[in-house]
């Protein structure tokens, strides 16, 4: 690039180094000028505050006045009194019959009349009823065929739970899929969560049943059904050795007695549940 004059170029970049080229070396008294070089501080002016005006309140217009007739003058119009009827004649009454006292009448009896509430008609008297008794006592059988027989299980119901028992290969738990209703429970042949069935007597009487399980694992569910219970029936299986463990240790037929008293049952029917399986022994 010489050829656009090498000469200028050295100049200029010799006063452009000179400068800076040895740093260590340069006295600082030779360059008198050097405060010159220094950045001086821009002093900028301050921002100047903008001044709110404040805004003109809207006046708002007054009320029109109603315009107020005077009164001139107010005349008070007494009512005539009307002419008191006159009596009629009363019959005179005859020697033979003798004078009879008029009734009674208190003012209370006339001026107050009982009314019936419009929701009394369908206040019922309630009655929770709880189902407790030993594993396998034949609780949940005894109270689908119950149901059945009262006609609340409609015949499609029944029909597909036999069907179903008979897959199972478990065909007197027929009735008891009635309230055993997941799939666990009828696998297994045991009740597990409480179950519960609403129904009305002839007399009026609503009765709330609960199916409790009996199996001791499921104690605590147990509780739960009869924690709400008025009256309980205490299942017992009246086969050997069935009563016996429902009283041994570890027999849910006393526990679930002794837990309802707790829960604060006093009224409890013992029903004594397959008397078919031995013949209907009376000495057993």
């Amino acid at each position: 690039r010489r050829v656009h004059g090498g000469t200028e170029l050295e100049v200029s970049v010799s006063c452009t180094m000179s400068r800076h080229r040895n740093i260590r070396n340069l006295n600082l008294d030779d360059y008198d000028d050097y405060d010159d070089y220094d950045d001086e501080e821009v002093v900028r002016p301050p921002p100047k505050e903008k001044i709110k005006t404040p805004k003109k309140p809207t006046p708002t217009p007054a009320p029109a006045a109603t315009p107020t007739t005077p009164i001139s003058k107010i005349t008070i119009v007494s009512p005539t009194p009307s002419p008191a009827p006159s009596p009629a004649p009363s019959p005179a009454p005859s020697p033979s019959a003798s004078p009879s006292p008029s009734p009674i009448s208190s003012p209370t009896s006339s001026s107050i009349t009982p009314t019936s509430s419009s929701n009394s008609n369908h206040l019922k008297p309630t009655l929770n009823l709880a189902v407790i008794g030993h594993v396998d006592a034949g609780k949940s059988t005894l109270v689908g065929h119950l149901l059945t027989l009262m006609g609340l299980i409609d015949q499609r119901t029944v029909h597909k739970n036999q069907k179903e028992s008979e897959a199972l290969g478990k065909k007197s738990f027929a009735f008891a899929f009635v309230l055993d209703e997941s799939a666990t429970e009828r696998q297994r042949g045991v009740t597990i969560n409480c179950a519960q069935r609403v129904f009305t007597t002839p007399n009026g009487v609503r009765v709330c049943l609960v199916d409790t399980p009996g199996h001791m694992d499921f104690v605590p569910n147990m509780i739960s059904g009869a924690s709400m219970a008025d009256a309980a029936l205490l299942i017992i299986d009246s086969r050997p050795g069935e009563f016996e463990a429902g009283f041994a240790d570890g027999g849910q037929t006393k526990e679930h007695a002794m837990l309802a008293r707790a829960l604060g049952v006093s009224q409890m029917i013992v029903v004594v549940n397959k008397m078919d399986s031995i013949d209907w022994d009376q000495s057993r």
